[in-house]
């Protein structure tokens, strides 16, 4: 009867096993999963959706930007990001992203350095970090 045991355990370790990796499994798609047919399909897809929302795109657009990227996700990560401001910082030197009443804008870099607490004088959070 011992032996009937163990073997129900060593069942039971395998089926659970199992039941966890298809539990955990990712199905999702990646870059090297599109070939260059689906790749023109999805540019049209795609340039077709931003003009029906009133941003015409060629086909060809979509398809170099797309291009793009699946080359860039071959690339080794970076060391650093350093994201192009849409906004040169304002000339008071204002490098947090925050307007004068302490809100934060879009304009805020997370990789910048970061300031000592209460930086702007009034003991708020640094707008230099990203939220939690």
């Amino acid at each position: 009867m011992a032996e009937f045991q163990w073997w129900l355990l060593i069942v039971g370790i395998v089926a659970g096993g199992g039941l966890v990796a298809v539990v955990l499994m990712d199905g999702a798609r990646r870059e090297a999963d599109i070939e260059d047919a689906e790749r023109q399909a999805e540019a049209t897809w795609i340039s077709q959706w931003l003009s029906s929302d009133g941003r015409p795109v060629s086909r060809d657009d979509v398809e170099a930007v797309l291009r793009a990227h699946r080359d860039y996700l071959t690339l080794p990560p970076p060391d650093r990001l350093v994201a192009a401001e849409a906004d040169p910082p304002a000339a008071g030197g204002n490098r947090a992203g925050a307007s004068a009443t302490g809100s934060r804008s879009a304009g805020a870099d997370a990789d910048r350095p970061a300031h000592e607490p209460g930086h702007d004088g009034r003991g708020g959070p640094d707008h230099d970090l990203a939220d939690a």
